[in-house]
């Protein structure tokens, strides 16, 4: 498993669903990765992700993880922030 890899495991929160506890990726890294797919769907998740968790997500961090993706996610990102 490469680094990335780990630190986004290490990353994961736990969030409940159906009685049970799950771990998923962080809303930064959940970002990055709808921004690096880049299809229709993925951009919408990612919009909607970034409008539920504004007052909580790290940009500086989500910044960094996109980075890991290129240009492509860099430029579809800054799009997104754009007012």
């Amino acid at each position: 498993m490469d680094a990335d890899a780990v630190l986004s495991i290490q990353r994961a929160v736990e969030v409940a669903f159906q009685g049970s506890a799950l771990r998923v990726v962080c809303i930064e890294d959940f970002i990055a990765m709808k921004l690096f797919a880049c299809g229709p769907q993925d951009l919408a998740d990612a919009r909607y992700a970034l409008a539920a968790g504004k007052s909580t997500i790290d940009q500086e961090l989500l910044w960094r993880l996109t980075a890991r993706y290129g240009r492509d996610a860099m430029a579809a990102l800054q799009k997104l922030l754009s007012p």
